[in-house]
């Protein structure tokens, strides 16, 4: 422990040797004190036994320049961006430096590019952090795009891992990856994959929800809009000559890849709709509604097509839905059971009209009953009128008097009748043939 002003002075040869072992000494122990030397020199060497510091003098001779702790450990000035405090030789103003307490620094050409904070945090070219709950790693740049390169092999590829755990699949749970293999982008959430990018297509492989947290009916859930506001729609946009089209498939090759569909072409201003591969349906731009092929099924009874838009009469409209359309057979018989035989008797539905028709040869008989056939394939409409048909009988080649049928209110039968009103007994046309038309109103099936 020992400063010295290194001077030796004239003097005995006992003082000079004590003179002399001083300075000795205090060179050994590079002028060891708790306090500076009296005497300083420029470059000269301080051991600060009170700070524990070994220093040497500035070239100036004016202060002292810290080096390292007496302990071994190296130590620095804090420097600034443009004289670092540890620099290259021939770049004195890129290095490291602390730009405050517990603050780590890396500049380069005399500017600050890298800050370790007190917290861990890091920050490129920025002296301000990003938000709080992503500020662990901040890089600004001070023109153009700010970004991060993963450059990898081409059969290798890129990643961004997020982890909660230090083990096991948890270190893995979300994934951002790229391919260079299969030049394909992947997100990855909950360890699963969920999307791909690649060659122009995005695969989801979960639900998509798009403006809302919750999605829809489990049959159609795949695909969820919802707006805060307004309507909720897709577009399909393409070309005046070109058009949009959903498809429905139960397959990945063949028919079975659009096996249903919704069309619209903008060349012909079209909407199209296919069951099965085969179109069934077409709505025109001049509004009109085509069946393609097959037919139009009411599958509900009671309902039809409703002609309220179209104009009326100048009676009292009841009903403008048409509600069934039918053709059929029936078969005439005689309410008393004398026998007959059918030609023909046929009948067609038209919502409430009936309009039946039968061609009949009655049995040979002696009955004296009234003429009354019955089987009518819908019953007459309850209310006070009937329903008059015209009608032809011979008998024997004889035709006479002047007969018509006629249908009562809410009855399948029908009586033949003849000039005011008079029935027709059977007897009367025994082994004749008889032709009629009636046409009547029945109590159900439509207008």
């Amino acid at each position: 422990m020992a400063t010295h002003d290194y001077v030796i002075a004239n003097q005995s040869g006992a003082a000079f040797r004590t003179d002399l072992n001083n300075a000795l000494a205090a060179i050994v122990s590079n002028n060891s004190n708790s306090s500076s030397p009296a005497t300083t020199y420029a470059y000269q060497w301080w051991a600060d036994t009170n700070a524990g510091v070994l220093k040497i003098r500035n070239s100036a001779n004016n202060a002292w320049v810290e080096l390292l702790q007496l302990d071994g450990t190296l130590t620095l000035e804090d420097g600034s961006s443009s004289a670092p405090a540890l620099a290259f030789r021939d770049d004195l103003n890129t290095g490291i430096f602390s730009s405050a307490a517990d603050t780590f620094n890396v500049a380069t050409a005399g500017g600050k590019r890298l800050t370790v904070d007190s917290v861990g945090r890091v920050l490129i070219n920025s002296d301000t952090e990003g938000h709080a709950d992503a500020d662990d790693l901040t890089i600004e740049s001070s023109s153009g795009y700010a970004g991060i390169t993963l450059r990898a092999g081409t059969s290798d590829g890129g990643a961004l891992y997020f982890s909660d755990a230090t083990s096991g699949a948890g270190e893995y749970v979300g994934q951002v990856l790229y391919s260079h293999n299969t030049n394909k982008l992947s997100l990855v959430a909950s360890g699963s994959q969920q999307l791909d990018l690649s060659d122009g297509v995005a695969r989801f492989h979960g639900k998509l929800l798009a403006g809302t947290d919750t999605e829809g009916h489990p049959d159609a859930d795949d695909l969820t809009l919802e707006s805060s506001s307004g309507y909720t729609g897709i577009t399909l946009r393409a070309g005046t000559t070109q058009g949009g089209a959903i498809y429905f498939s139960d397959a990945t090759s063949g028919a079975g890849e659009y096996d249903g569909q919704i069309l619209y072409s903008h060349n012909s201003q079209k909407m199209f709709i296919a069951a099965g591969g085969l179109t069934g349906f077409e709505v025109h731009s001049t509004k009109d509604c085509e069946v393609t092929d097959g037919n139009l099924v009411i599958g509900t009874a009671g309902h039809g097509i409703d002609f309220s838009q179209t104009g009326q009469g100048g009676g009292s409209v009841g009903s403008e839905l048409l509600a069934d359309y039918e053709i059929g057979t029936w078969t005439p018989a005689y309410q008393d059971g004398t026998s007959l035989t059918v030609n023909s008797a046929t009948y067609v539905k038209i919502g409430h009209l009936v309009m039946v028709q039968a061609y009949i040869i009655t049995g040979t008989n002696t009955s004296s009953n009234g003429h009354v056939i019955t089987g009518l394939p819908y019953a007459s409409r309850n209310g006070n009128n009937f329903f008059i048909g015209s009608m032809y009988m011979q008998t024997g080649g004889t035709v006479t008097d002047h007969k018509f049928v006629q249908v009562s209110t809410n009855s399948t039968v029908m009586q033949v009748l003849k000039n005011a009103g008079s029935i027709v007994s059977l007897s009367s046309g025994s082994g004749g043939y008889v032709l009629f038309t009636v046409t009547y109103r029945a109590a159900d099936g439509g207008s």
